[in-house]
């Protein structure tokens, strides 16, 4: 897996986080994400915005980032199976 981006989590991502699509290598529309710390794991949903940029978001978005404020997320590509 490479390494896509890394976002610092602030208080101001609790509804979403926006980001740009880092060098092109997240698909159209609405994706799954996965997110884990290595002992928990989350899904989240992640699509892209009209003007290009990828939001992600979901029900537990706002309680996963509160718990980790200030921790630095990196974004994965993740290749097929």
């Amino acid at each position: 897996m490479s390494i896509i981006g890394e976002v610092n989590l602030r208080e101001c991502h609790e509804a979403w986080l926006k980001f740009s699509g880092f060098s092109g290598t997240l698909p159209g529309g609405r994706i799954d994400l996965k997110v884990t710390d290595g002992i928990e794991s989350w899904v989240f949903e992640c699509d892209r915005q009209s003007d290009g940029e990828y939001r992600i978001r979901g029900k537990d978005w706002g309680s996963f980032v509160r718990q980790n404020t200030n921790a630095m997320l990196t974004l994965y590509s993740k290749e097929d199976d």
